[in-house]
């Protein structure tokens, strides 16, 4: 299976004290490649620093969080990389206004859609975020989980 994941689903594969890190942990391991958008690098650098910040100062220690930072920097290089260029910017154009989503929401379910192009074969999108997993199934991507509302409730 090819997964495109966003950014929270990226981060939790790093802070495994993140809720439902484990469920999405074990579905990870079992993807044949796994791509994201090149804004996803900052988006993880920003929210693991932000979890040992005066923001959320019980998430995780600053220990933590830098050994989360070097294994996901080792990791990168082994991710599929969709580079966000002018094509992709207007393709994101369209999915917030089709879709009424954020931003960088955009930019993930437009890099989505450009990494199954590039590869010629079925991506599924991994989110933890409602409006981007309801926007990716309105452009029949699959997504996962599959049922966001119960992998939510996971510890």
């Amino acid at each position: 299976m090819n997964l495109y994941l966003d950014s929270n689903c990226m981060v939790k594969r790093y802070a495994t004290a993140e809720r439902a890190s484990q469920f999405a942990s074990t579905f990870l391991a079992g993807a044949a490649r796994l791509g994201t958008s090149d804004v996803t690098r900052i988006e993880v650098v920003s929210a693991l620093q932000r979890k040992v910040s005066r923001y959320n100062p019980a998430e995780l220690t600053a220990a933590e969080a830098s050994a989360a930072y070097q294994q996901f920097d080792a990791d990168w290089r082994d991710l599929i990389q969709v580079h966000v260029d002018g094509d992709l910017w207007g393709l994101a154009e369209d999915m917030a206004w089709q879709h009424a989503l954020r931003g960088y929401d955009a930019v993930h379910l437009a890099s989505a859609i450009r990494l199954g192009e590039v590869l010629g074969e079925l991506v599924t999108l991994a989110t933890f975020d409602r409006e981007l997993w309801a926007a990716a199934q309105a452009e029949s991507l699959p997504v996962w989980p599959n049922d966001i509302d119960v992998a939510l409730r996971q510890p």
